[in-house]
C-alpha cells in the first residue's frame, strides 16, 4: 500500500514538474502504474519504502514551494534512515 501512495506522490511531482508538457507526466505515470518488477522490490524492503515516502513528500513540498513541510518530512525520513543525509545539501541550496 505504500508504494502505491509513493507513486502518486510521484505522479504529483511529476504533473508539477512537466506542466507544459502534460504528456510526459502521463507516460511517466504509467511506467510506473504498469511496473510489476518495482512493486516486488518494494515488497523486499524493510523500512527503505517508508524512507522513500517521506523523501518524496518532501520533494512534493519542495515543487510546491512549502519549506516547513518539507524540512519536516526530511526530518522523519533522518530518523529513519541516514540514506536521506544526501538531500541535505539541494535542500538548503532550495532555502
Amino acid at each position: 500500500m505504500l508504494h502505491s501512495v509513493n507513486i502518486s506522490i510521484v505522479v504529483a511531482v511529476a504533473y508539477k514538474y512537466f506542466r507544459n508538457d502534460l504528456c510526459k507526466a502521463q507516460l511517466l505515470s504509467f511506467l510506473l502504474i504498469a511496473n510489476e518488477e518495482a512493486r516486488e522490490l518494494n515488497q523486499m524492503m524493510f523500512n527503505d519504502s517508508l524512507l522513500s515516502f517521506y523523501i518524496l513528500l518532501c520533494l512534493y513540498f519542495v515543487a510546491m514551494n512549502r519549506p516547513i513541510p518539507g524540512a519536516l518530512c526530511l526530518t522523519l525520513g533522518l530518523s529513519i534512515k541516514a540514506g536521506a543525509i544526501l538531500l541535505i545539501p539541494g535542500f538548503f541550496g532550495w532555502v
